[in-house]
């Protein structure tokens, strides 16, 4: 099987891998090595996270959520 492995399959595999790297592995592994590298930092929260907040509030009920709309959240 190794001897059909070409490296244009290595240069496959590897993009593969790095692409399901995330920024919490690479800070986990980075960590213990040099930590004033590491950043925490996760990101912003997005438009969808907060629609799917206020569909969720819409659910349960309660004043001020039941004519709220999407365009709202993103202005």
């Amino acid at each position: 099987m190794w001897k059909k492995f070409s490296n244009a399959d290595c240069i496959s595999f590897i993009q593969q891998c790095h692409d399901d790297l995330t920024a919490l592995c690479v800070n986990s592994c980075w960590r213990a090595l040099w930590p004033e590298l590491v950043n925490d930092f996760a990101g912003f929260p997005t438009v969808d996270e907060d629609v799917q907040h206020i569909q969720f509030a819409r659910q349960v009920g309660g004043e001020g959520f039941h004519d709220l709309q999407e365009e709202e959240v993103q202005e």
